[in-house]
């Protein structure tokens, strides 16, 4: 049988660490108009829709990333 050890590159192993914190943030900055302009414009409930559903996905996969992979987050093993 054979041991193998995949890791990810560095720059993946980064996107899936911290992404997260960056595109937060940034869905959140685009969110802020979305809401202050719904009034005006009901049409842009569709964005705001995408943005919020886009917000709590990506942080239920982190979450359950860190939850489950805490150990090993950046770092998968496999044998075959």
């Amino acid at each position: 049988m054979l041991d193998r050890l995949f890791i990810y590159p560095f720059l993946f192993r980064i996107i899936f660490r911290y992404g997260n914190i960056i595109v937060t943030p940034l869905l959140v900055l685009y969110t802020i108009p979305l809401v202050t302009f719904l009034d005006e414009k009901i049409i842009l409930a569709f964005p705001l829709l995408i943005n919020l559903f886009l917000i709590y996905f990506l942080n239920r996969h982190y979450f359950n990333l860190y939850k489950h992979y805490q150990a090993e987050f950046l770092r998968i093993e496999y044998q075959v």
